[in-house]
Parts: C-alpha cells; structure tokens; sequence
C-alpha cells in the first residue's frame, strides 16, 4: 500500500504542480500510514513529512463545532436559540434579522450572512484591522446579510469567528486555551497549535506557495519556480475559522476520534453523530453540510469531509465513518485539488473507489427535482461577476454548463445538475450555486462559496 499511495500522490503532485504533501491513513481508530513526499521549503530542499508543521485552514472549522457541542452536552448552549442569547450585543445591519440567526445557522452556514470582506483586510493588510474578536464582532455590526437567515448556504468565516467568540464568552476560557486543553490535550495532538507564530517558528515547517495567477499576495521572495504566499502575523481573530497550526499526523488523531462513536475523549456519541449529518442539504440529494463538516453519500455509505484553503494551501480530511476509514491530505500550493486526491487515496486504501473510476468523470449523486413547466429555460443563462472573475452560465438539459473566466481568460469548466428551485449541485466537487430571482422568474444574482455574483448587464 505505501509505494502505491506515494505514487498516487506523487501523479496529483507532477498534475497539479505541488511542491510538497503529506498524508495520513487512519483504519479502525490508527493511525496505520503517513507520509510525506516532496518539499517542504523548496529554497532549503527540507522535505515534506507527516510531522511537518501545516496551516490547516477550514479543518478547523469542525474542532469550532467540536467546543460548540462540547457546550451542548454540559447544558450552557442550546443550538437553536439566536446568537444574541449567548453575545447579547451579537447584530448584524437587519436588527429584524439579527434575532432570527441562530448558534446552529452559524454552524453549518445558514444565516445568510457569508463571506462579507472583513477576513480579506485581515489577510492583506500589514495591520490588523480587527485585533481582537471582540473588534471584529463590533465590525459585523455593520454588516449586510446576503439573503435572509435559513434560505442559503453562503460560507461565511465571520460567522465561525463568532462561534469562537461564544465558546470562550461561555465557557469563560480563552478560546486559545479552550482548544488547546479541552480537544488537542485530550486526543494527544501534541504538535497542534494556535498561532501561526508558532509555525513561523517551528523547524519543522511548510511554506505557503501561491498561484501568481489568482492575484494571490506573495511575501517577496522567491523559492526557484514558486513564490511563497503572505498570511498575516496575527490571525487570532480568526482562529476558529482557519487559524489552527497542525501536521498531517495530528489530524489523523482528529479523525479517528471523529469516528469514535463509543468511546471519544472529546465528544460523545449523539454530537459526534449531529456534527456529521446534513444539518443544510443540498436540494434533495442527501448530500450537503454538518457541523463543520461536509456530507456526501457513496450510495448508501455515508462519507464525511472537509476542504481548506488559504493562499499556497489546500488541504482535506475524508473519512468513511461506517468503514472506519481515512485519509488526511495537506498540499503546500493553492488550488491544489486536495478533495480529489483524498478521493484517490481512500479508493485505493478500500480497494475500490468511493464514486468514480477517474476524479474526471462526475460524482453521481442523484436529484429527482423537475423544473416548473412554465420556468424559461434560459432563466440561469447568463454572466455573473464578482471583482475580476466571471462564471458563464448555459442551461443544459436537467442543469448548467458553467465556466470560470479570469480577466477574459478561460480557467476551469464543470456541470452542475438541478437538484431544488434555486439551487444546482455541481459535478467535480459538490459545489452548491444557488440563484435569486427576479419577479420575471430571472436569475439575478449567483451565490457559491459564500460570495456574492451579480449578473452582468446584458448578459
């Protein structure tokens, strides 16, 4: 198994032009293989390992959930109650919506509220414009919510870093404090930790390498052919959206307490099976969003994951609860097509695959929703813009064709299929694109990934 999971990862790293990975494989709560191939740091030639120190972005978001649900279980937070019941100053700019958000819409991005700006200053300015969580709570404020609280799925970090925010007003532990003894203690994540200086400072330590062409900010310098990528010195306002520091065999631990339905140090057996169920679905396939987790189905198998990203990272954990199987990948490049290659690494781990012979091929989920009889056929078709980017949409028969232009320039193509009124599943990665319709029954507005994409004029 060992030399053909680094062949697997060496082929997606030669495809996607990877420096460095490492990986874990997790079987009935072990950790049975990790592995590191590639660089680290391609200016020293350090190479990449399980213990390599890694930003792991949205992984951890699921250990945010994770202090939410601990919560739950010792009876200081009831999930479905608004948001300002445990932040009585909690608003957003609707002071009619703001009451209407609860702790549960924030968990599995729900609310409305999506990705709003303020994380973008936080990345690329020199100075943190919101130094403190209790700042940036003050900042969404002011906020505009993308549509009203319950209809959407609109990924929004700002509202993970008020989840952070409640576990520590709650449970009066900082929240620095709270994941360092209450889950990376307990599940002995001993090379966890919770600011990115101490990766800075690690020896052991990944660097971040950019897409120049996704107008990622570099650092200034250069590492041969690569560029590593800014990220801020302080990131502590959104720790609980992406700030974690871990490596490939810490997750794995993660993992196999994930699936431990019987007996996990952190979570117990209902919030563990909570976190992992579509709390948001996706239309009527099955497929959709937990507790910082994504879930999808490979049949009637249940599989659970979650993407990061950050400029010159992209990492995934996946795991097959029923199977008692996992692979956790960290890749030091953006869009490096992380969820793929967890994909390869489990079907060949489980000697079949999860939903495809080839990551090409479609994920084959199922959706029985027929179009209204007298809804246009054209009523997606058209441009949507957000800054620089467009994504050109086509109607095609029980779905779209969409495709990714980067200032006039073609970048990537997929098909997403039908699957409710307003919302289409795509083909690659389970991508949700919801629409806003006019009163004509036009498509005005394109919501995925929690950005909003407004229609080009005349399109």
């Amino acid at each position: 198994m060992k030399s053909q999971l680094a062949v697997i990862a060496l082929d997606h790293m030669h495809e996607y032009d990877i420096p460095g990975v490492a990986l874990a494989v997790v079987r009935d709560g072990e950790v049975i293989h990790e592995d590191g191939i590639g660089l680290a740091n391609v200016a020293t030639s350090h190479p990449a390992g399980p213990r390599t120190a890694w930003p792991i972005c949205s992984l951890t978001k699921s250990m945010t959930c994770t202090a939410v649900m601990q919560l739950v279980e010792q009876g200081l937070v009831d999930i479905t109650r608004p948001v300002e019941t445990y932040l009585p100053s909690w608003r957003v700019k609707d002071r009619d919506a703001g009451p209407q958000i609860t702790v549960k819409m924030l968990m599995h991005h729900g609310s409305g509220l999506g990705r709003v700006g303020f994380q973008d200053r936080v990345r690329q300015e020199s100075v943190n414009p919101y130094p403190t969580r209790e700042s940036l709570m003050e900042a969404i404020t002011t906020a505009d919510l993308q549509s009203e609280p319950g209809r959407f799925w609109a990924y929004s970090n700002e509202g993970f870093a008020t989840l952070g925010h409640l576990v520590e007003t709650v449970s009066g532990i900082p929240l620095e404090e709270y994941f360092l003894t209450r889950i990376f203690e307990p599940l002995r994540m001993t090379d966890t930790r919770v600011h990115f200086a101490d990766w800075r400072s690690a020896s052991d330590r990944v660097v971040n390498y950019i897409r120049t062409e996704l107008g990622e900010k570099p650092d200034g310098d250069t590492h041969g052919q690569y560029q590593p990528g800014f990220l801020p010195e302080d990131y502590q306002t959104y720790l609980s959206t992406g700030g974690i520091v871990s490596t490939a065999h810490d997750l794995a631990l993660y993992q196999a307490a994930a699936m431990n339905y019987d007996d996990s140090p952190v979570l117990g057996r209902d919030a563990l099976e909570q976190t992992q169920s579509a709390a948001f679905q996706y239309g009527d396939t099955g497929w959709g969003y937990g507790f910082g987790w994504s879930i999808f189905w490979s049949g009637d198998t249940r599989v659970v994951g979650h993407a990061g990203g950050m400029v010159g990272l992209n990492t995934f954990s996946l795991f097959v609860p029923s199977e008692q199987l996992g692979v956790v990948v960290v890749t030091n490049r953006s869009e490096a097509g992380a969820f793929q290659l967890a994909e390869k690494l489990v079907g060949e781990v489980r000697g079949t695959s999860l939903w495809r012979d080839s990551v090409e091929d479609p994920l084959p989920f199922e959706s029985a929703y027929v179009a209204a009889a007298d809804e246009s056929p054209t009523a997606f078709d058209g441009d949507y813009a957000h800054g620089n980017v467009v994504v050109r949409v086509k109607g095609i028969d029980g779905g779209m064709k969409f495709k990714l232009l980067r200032d006039g320039a073609e970048e990537f193509e997929d098909t997403a299929t039908r699957v409710g009124p307003e919302s289409f599943l795509s083909r690659k990665a389970a991508h949700i694109l919801q629409f806003v319709l006019d009163e004509d029954g036009r498509a005005q507005i394109k919501l995925e990934g929690g950005l909003l994409w407004h229609r080009v004029p005349g399109s």
